[in-house]
Formats: structure tokens, sequence, C-alpha cells
């Protein structure tokens, strides 16, 4: 099956050539050879090769985290001698010819028989599978250019193949049994499935190679065949089993998560607890290898499980009532830069006895901050209590940090995992330093400003504890079970696609309006009346506006759409570029100065323009 592909794509460019002399003759060829796909010929010793059958074939996998032996057994392929030949142009002056094919659809059944083992870290879990394979190639397309030679007895050589663009519209494997079925059988089918198409792109030279080679000599076997006479060369296919497969960072993070699944799968679910046999692994083994395997996800993100790199990360705004100490006031830390949470240790992973509970102990050496702060209110200086009314540059370093948390792990019916809850234990740290630049314009008074809040700090956190805590809960519990559907092939909400895609909805709507939906036009919007009063001495005065016409709202443009981190919120930055409002108003008022009085009454058209608004949709989480 592998090399009729190969086969037809020169074969049947063959066919489509000109009338020329040449031309005529290898299209006699192809022709004949395609009717011999179907039919075979024991006169020239062609088998049957539509449907194209293989005994058996032995497969060694030696990819790091596997290593298994397949047999694949029973093969039938069926549909190679559907290809039809879109294009077939011979160079001028050459015997080159240009040459494109498609091949509507191959499908292929047969049986497969696996053992190995799938090894995570220190986790080793047994690889078995045996059972019907099927896989179904469709659309495939492919352009080359192909070197032919006229032989004296004149049969056709192929002198050499040079690949051009080639692809499919799709391609599906699955393997049933895998894993013993069900839901990990066809959680590893999904992962093979997505793992093909990454394997073939990143190997595409590898594959090129191959067809101006192996291919070329397996053309030339078969033409010499059709000619009645036996090839000189028979087809080498070690080629084919050799090294030299290149394995792209992204295929590589896709064999790490499906062997991840294959070990989660391995354990034995019972009851509200899984028991592990000696050799499968438990949930702390579990979570310690989960965990190594999310710090380096901190530092990259894993965009198809909508997970944006944590190392850095930019926290929004965090608000904190200062009112300890000489303190009175509030500050707010604004689009702080995180960077060293990545470098945490798996000091500890325990089960509870009894329960899916783990006890995690870890250790940070540094957390860095950097962003900008803003504060309003007091402190008392000595004698003096001078306002705070500041903004500026914020540095924040937090070392030696050690924390021990609660994490009850829910195993779900199809075999994943959720966090179902996490509770914070006791942490602590050696020292923690603020430098807030700027606080009351800098100079000797924001130095001891500094100094003094330096001081209560560590209190103000102490005094938030409960706080933090309860945002800490959120974020790994929310973040980490993202990570884990990920893992389980469960696709996750990418809600920053989905603001993007209703922002461009709703300006659609803005324009023409939503009449299934009772949504008028808003672009422009019309405004019949708008009343407006004001008594202030010295006027007493009515003003109506009325025909307004508002336009230009739908040109907004989302300048900065982005998820915050651990929730199901979206922070959003709008600009419109420009506002134009038309309308009537109708004055009457009354001016009194003294005894003076006398009347201002003007009616007539009103226009305004509203040039670049912009700023903040949302912006705003509480996270202490």
């Amino acid at each position: 099956m592998r090399i009729t592909g190969t086969i037809l794509v020169v074969l049947a460019a063959l066919a489509a050539a000109q009338a020329t002399e040449l031309e005529d003759k290898i299209l006699k060829s192809i022709q004949g050879f395609q009717q011999i796909m179907t039919e075979g010929s024991a006169a020239l010793n062609i088998p049957v090769l539509d449907p194209v059958t293989i005994s058996e074939e032995k497969l060694n996998i030696n990819a790091s985290p596997f290593k298994a032996n397949i047999v694949v057994d029973g093969i039938k392929g069926i549909g190679a001698s559907g290809f039809k030949i879109t294009q077939l142009q011979q160079i001028d002056g050459t015997s080159k010819v240009n040459m494109a094919l498609e091949l509507p659809k191959v499908d292929v059944t047969g049986t497969y028989d696996i053992k190995g083992k799938a090894k995570i870290g220190f986790i080793s879990v047994k690889l078995t599978g045996d059972g019907p394979l099927t896989a179904t190639l469709q659309g495939f397309k492919v352009k080359a250019v192909a070197d032919v030679k006229e032989n004296s007895d004149g049969s056709i050589h192929i002198n050499g193949i040079q690949m051009g663009d080639w692809g499919y519209d799709k391609l599906n494997v699955q393997l049933k049994n895998v894993m013993g079925g069900g839901v990990i059988g066809n959680t590893v089918n999904t992962l093979i499935n997505t793992l093909a198409p990454t394997l073939i792109n990143s190997n595409r030279k590898k594959i090129n190679n191959l067809a101006e080679t192996t291919g070329k000599d397996f053309i030339n076997h078969y033409l010499d065949a059709v000619a009645g006479k036996t090839s000189l060369k028979k087809p080498d296919t070690s080629a084919i089993y050799a090294g030299g497969w290149t394995l792209s960072k992204e295929a590589q993070q896709i064999l790490d998560r499906l062997a991840l699944e294959i070990v989660i799968a391995s354990s034995d679910n019972s009851g509200s607890a899984r028991a592990f046999g000696n050799d499968t692994p438990n949930l702390a083994d579990l979570a310690t290898k989960l965990l190594a395997d999310f710090k380096e996800v901190m530092k990259t993100g894993r965009p198809d499980f909508n997970i944006p790199v944590l190392d850095p990360a930019v926290v929004e705004k965090v608000p904190m009532d200062v009112k300890h100490g000489p303190f009175d006031a509030k500050i707010v830390a604004i689009d702080s830069e995180v960077k060293g949470c990545s470098d945490f240790t798996v000091k500890n992973v325990a089960q509870i006895d009894g329960t899916n509970k783990l006890e995690v102990t870890l250790e940070l050496p540094e957390i860095d901050i950097s962003g900008k702060f803003e504060m309003k209110g007091k402190v008392k200086i000595g004698v003096l209590t001078p306002k705070i009314n500041d903004q500026g540059p914020l540095a924040l370093t937090i070392k030696g940090l050690n924390l021990i948390a609660t994490v009850d792990v829910e195993v779900n019916d199809d075999g994943s995992y959720d966090l179902k809850d996490v509770t914070m234990g006791a942490w602590s740290y050696e020292s923690i330093h603020i430098q807030l630049d700027n606080l009351l314009g800098g100079g000797w008074q924001g130095k001891i400003a500094n100094d003094l809040f330096n001081e209560i700090f560590p209190t103000l956190i102490e005094l938030d504890r409960p706080k933090i805590n309860a945002r800490v809960k959120v974020l790994a519990q929310n973040v980490i079970n993202q990570y884990l559907d990920g893992l389980a092939g469960k696709k996750s909400a990418d809600f920053v696609a989905q603001v993007k895609e209703v922002s461009e909805q709703f300006r659609t709507a803005m324009k023409s309006g939503r009449e299934d939906l009772n949504i008028p036009a808003m672009d422009p919007a019309t405004i019949a009346q708008i009343a407006l009063s004001a008594k202030r001495w010295p006027v007493d005065a009515q003003l109506i506006v009325s025909n307004i016409s508002v336009s230009g709202a739908s040109d907004f443009e989302l300048t900065k759409v982005s998820q915050i981190v651990g929730t199901k919120m979206v922070s959003l930055e709008i600009t419109v570029p420009t506002i134009n409002v038309q309308s009537n108003y109708d004055l009457e008022s009354l001016v009194k100065v003294g005894f003076i009085r006398f009347n201002i009454n003007k009616q007539g058209p009103m226009m305004y323009v509203l040039l670049f608004i912009s700023g903040p949709l949302f912006r705003t989480i509480n996270y202490f």
C-alpha cells in the first residue's frame, strides 16, 4: 500500500502526456497498468494491486516515552486505481514531464497487535492492544516532475523524480480495542490522529526522498514488468524502515500526552479511590509527573489547551487596603509581571490514606513582580501627615517561599481527573521587599514612606492571608483543571476567540440589526428626544434635544483582548476612532441678575464630533 501511492504519482502523470510519439507510449503503458492494478497479470507476474494485500508487517517503535513492537496483518487497501490525472505537460526541449494527480479515497482494513510499554519518569506501564485496524485517506493530491527515458526497445524508464507540493484532505486511523477500548481507547485514537499529520508534516523531506529513490525503483520495476522483461533492480524497501525520521517538538508533546493518558488509564478504579498494583502508579506518582510537566507548560504555554504563558504572567489589577500603622490608604498594583513561579521544587507529594486527597509541599526560591502602582490616602511621618496621591513603578521580591496545600482529586467515570478542591495550608517566606518609586514624589519623604511600608507589609500580608488563600485556590484549581481537561482531550473554551467572534457579530448587528433577536440597527442610532434642565443662579434653563442621530460606533476596534488567568473573565480595551452626533435643539432659559431679568430662547441644528475614544471595558478584578 505504501509503494502503490508512489507508483501512481509518476505513472498517472505519464498517462496524461500530450500526443507525441513518446507520450503515446507513456499513455499506453499507464492505461495498461491501471487495468492490471484491478485484475493482475499472471503472465507478467504482477499481482492484483487494487485491492492491495499485505500478509504481515512488523514494526518497531522506539520513540520516548514509547517502546513497542507492532504486527499488522491481513492488510487490504482499496481505491488506489481510482486516481485521476489533473495536469500533464511535457517541458519543451526535455524529456521531463510536469504532472499532477488526485486520488479521491483509499480505505485500509486489517488487524494489529501491539505490545510494549510507555514510561513517564520512573513510572512504566504496559502498552497493549489487538483487534481490527482501519484507515481512510481522502483527497490525496500531488505534483511532481518526472524525467522519462524511452529505451531502444520502446519501453519506458524513469531516470528521476522531483517531488513538488502534496497533501490530503483527511486521514483517519482507528485501532479498535487499543488499551481495552472504551473511553481511553477513544482518547488514544484521537491523539493518534492528532499525531499523524504532525509527523507527516515534519518528515516531508524524508518522504520526498523516499518517493524520489525507492518510489522510482518501484515504478521502473513495474514498467519493466509491463514491457515483458525482468527488472534489473529489485526495489529495496529497507530505507522506509530505517532511521532518520524527525520527531518535532509538537509531535513529542503529543506523544508525552498520549503516554500520560495511558499511564492514567492503567490504574484500576475502585470506588472513590484507585487501588494500584505493584506495576501501576498511584495518585502521588501521577501528581509528581504532572507537576514536572506543568513547570514546562508555565514557561511555554499550551495554545492547544488555551493556556497562555504563565511565567512570566501578567496580573492586570490587584487592589489592597492599607489601614495599619502610619498608613491610611488604598493601593492598586497595575499590569504587574510575575516571574519565577515555574521554578518551584516539589518537596513532597503524599496521598492521604483511604482518600483521593494529596498533600503537596512546594518550594519557590524567588518571585519577582514588577509593574505600576496607584496609591491614594495619607501617611504619618513624625509630626507630618502628608497626603498620598501618587503613581509610579512598583517592584516586589519574595524569597524562600514554602507552601503546603491539600488537593482533592476527583476520578471521573471516563478515567479523567479533576481537582475537586484545593485547600491552602501553611505557607511562609524568608523575606519580602516592596519598592514604590515616586511615592510622595520620591526624595527623603518617599524613602521614609517606603521604609515604613516595608515594616508593615508582612502584617498586611498576614491580615489578607484568607483572601490570598481564596484567590490562589481558585487560580490553581481552574488552571490545573484546564490542563487536565486538555490532557484528556476535552476542548476548553477559548474565551478570547469567542469574544472576537461575538464582537464581529455585534458589529454587523449594529449596522443592519437582527430581526430574529428583535434588535434594531444601532449605527446610526436614533433617539427621538432628550430633555435636560439646569437651575443654578443666575440661570433657569430647559433644553430639548430632538431627532438625534449617532454614527460611527460600529467602527470600534478591540485593541486588547486577553483572558484573565485562572478565570472565565476577559479583559478588553476598545477604541472608537470617531463618533458623529447630529440633532436639533430648543433652548428656553431665564437669566436673573438682581432686578434684571431676560430670556434666551434659541433653536436650530446642533452637531458635535468625538474623536478617538478609547479605554478599558473591563479591567477590574479583586485578586485578594
